[in-house]
């Protein structure tokens, strides 16, 4: 289980916008560009652009591939992708932590064995087989003291093919 660092998101997002401002002020016939000739035309249809996204409830059934901080392994975003097409992950949903807001930080083996919990229930209810009988593998997001501080309850739970093998298809309903 890898914990989730709020501050490393907020990260994500400055440098992305970063790079897009970048992007922007040296396209050609952008305000900040070398050249302002307009560039020739193109008749190949665009590359899509990849999707990103920081999962929330509505994202449950999302098949992903992570992109997480290369110094502590923290999930910072997903990159999405057709859940036929060869990926990482499919997004189960959020579970909750039973605490009040103010409540002090249980520690983190006491978070972890709760979000555990959350999200071996999400996941039965999800796939159709309890984890423990099934053949794939869970990541598990969690608050840390950090984020605790702000309130943060939120439970991530993620399927993942096992020993890192890419899915092929959504394993919702699989084992029904």
């Amino acid at each position: 289980m890898r914990p989730l660092t709020g501050v490393l998101v907020i990260l994500l997002f400055v440098a992305a916008a970063a790079v897009v401002l970048a992007v922007w002020v040296t396209s050609p016939g952008s305000p900040g560009s070398a050249s302002s000739t307009p560039s020739p035309t193109s008749t190949a249809e665009p590359e899509a652009e990849p999707e990103y996204e920081y999962p929330d409830q509505d994202a449950v059934g999302v098949c992903f591939d992570p992109i997480a901080d290369r110094d502590d392994e923290a999930l910072l975003a997903l990159q999405i992708l057709d859940c036929d097409e060869p990926h990482h992950g499919e997004f189960m949903g959020i579970g909750q932590i039973d605490a009040p807001a103010g409540a002090r930080w249980p520690g983190e083996s006491l978070v972890g064995a709760e979000a555990e919990q959350l999200c071996s229930a999400i996941f039965e209810d999800y796939v159709g087989i309890a984890y423990e009988d099934s053949r794939f593998e869970m990541t598990i997001y969690f608050p840390v003291r950090e984020t605790w501080e702000f309130d943060d309850r939120d439970v991530w739970c993620m399927a993942e093919g096992s020993f890192g093998r890419v899915l092929t298809t959504s394993v919702r309903d699989l084992q029904r």
